[in-house]
């Protein structure tokens, strides 16, 4: 297969070459900061907080690096609608995933998600409410909190009989978290 030569008037001046050049060594710098990402944070996390990768207190501060610059730029009914499209982007990434790399991804993903929901529900509920309640409405928070995370097993496996498989399953709750973004993203606060 021969190529065609390309039409008059088509060639790169050298100003253009330049800017290739420059967005091509950009790109290749941006590459080697994620590669090199997984080698300094972790470290530099165990170093600070003493949590071991892969416990619930790593995911906390993993989710905590993952939450802080969200907050900064969203409202709270933003960040929260933020952090439940990542978890929901992991859950319905999850039926697809082969190997350990694809299944790594799933679990920073949701790690993040978990963490920050974690402090989602603890600032949500100290920007919305008044301090004389706080206590009163975190605790019915976790009290529902509590029930669904020990009843969530038990209707995985209800689902996954009904639906014939975990991936129906995992990309229900998607779609669930994927709603309950989309609701908190239109609303408004009063």
């Amino acid at each position: 297969m021969q190529i065609a030569d390309s039409a008059p008037g088509t060639r790169l001046t050298p100003i253009q070459w330049l800017i290739c050049a420059i967005a091509a060594i950009g790109f290749a710098f941006d590459i080697y900061e994620i590669l090199m990402l997984p080698l300094i944070v972790r470290p530099a996390l165990l170093e600070l907080t003493g949590a071991v990768p892969g416990s619930p207190a790593f995911q906390m501060w993993v989710g905590r690096l993952f939450y802080i610059p969200i907050r900064r730029r969203l409202s709270i009914f933003g960040s929260t609608a933020t952090v439940l499209l990542v978890q929901a982007f992991a859950l319905a990434c999850l039926p697809l995933v082969r190997g350990r790399m694809g299944l790594a991804v799933f679990v920073v993903a949701f790690g993040m998600g978990n963490g920050a929901a974690t402090l989602v529900r603890a600032t949500g509920i100290a920007e919305l409410f008044d301090p004389a309640v706080y206590g009163r409405i975190g605790g019915m928070v976790a009290l529902f909190t509590a029930v669904a995370r020990a009843s969530g097993p038990i209707a995985a496996a209800l689902a996954y009989q009904k639906l014939g498989g975990y991936g129906a399953v995992f990309w229900s709750l998607a779609a669930l978290l994927a709603t309950g973004a989309a609701t908190l993203r239109f609303t408004r606060s009063s």
